[in-house]
């Protein structure tokens, strides 16, 4: 009875340790994988970035400033005959307060220009002037994309009912959310 019991033990040993072996050699690579393409999480990410933008505009004077140069901004291009565009590294010729955020990208369009783009850039920005201001965030053709955040500054004095709505990104099954972060003031994400 004994032996018999060893015997049923060394069986299932031989077939359970090569077993669990072939598991953690099919397993390991998509473990490994996927740790390695998507790390950080979006939520450790996000979380890291919004401090970074808090220190960054804490130093360009406070949200009050921000809305001061996006405003001047806006005022500088509405009646323009093209559309404001900045793409960086080179922060020059932005305002100060913009220039601290280091943005990646600054976009204005004024509601002159919105109008004859049709009903898809209408639904964006509504009939809002709006400058988006693009901090963080880079498309990855391999891995998983570097989480986008960045600000929406309503430039339209006496809005009081403005919400922006979800909107569909570029990148297929995504779409860019929002969060009020003050007056006039939207982050998306």
């Amino acid at each position: 009875m004994e032996g018999s019991r060893q015997t049923d033990r060394r069986i299932i040993r031989v077939f359970t340790i090569p077993l669990v072996i072939l598991a953690v050699c099919i397993l390991m690579p998509h473990i490994y994988s996927s740790l390695m393409i998507n790390w950080p999480p979006v939520w450790m990410e996000r979380r890291t970035q919004r401090h970074l933008m808090l220190e960054r505009i804490q130093s360009a004077g406070g949200w009050g400033a921000l809305k001061r140069d996006c405003d001047a901004l806006a005022d500088n291009y509405k009646d323009a005959e093209s559309d404001f565009h900045w793409i960086g590294p080179d922060t020059n010729g932005l305002p100060p307060a913009i220039a601290a955020l280091k943005p990646s990208r600054v976009d204005f369009f004024s509601r002159k220009r919105l109008a004859p783009r049709g009903a898809d850039v209408l639904s964006s920005f509504g009939s809002n002037t709006v400058v988006r201001i693009e901090i963080f965030g880079a498309r990855a053709t391999g891995g998983r994309d570097q989480s986008f955040l960045g600000l929406d500054v309503v430039c339209e004095r006496g809005l009081l009912n403005y919400t922006p709505h979800r909107q569909r990104s570029t990148t297929p099954l995504m779409y860019w959310s929002y969060r009020k972060i003050t007056n006039d003031i939207y982050e998306y994400y």
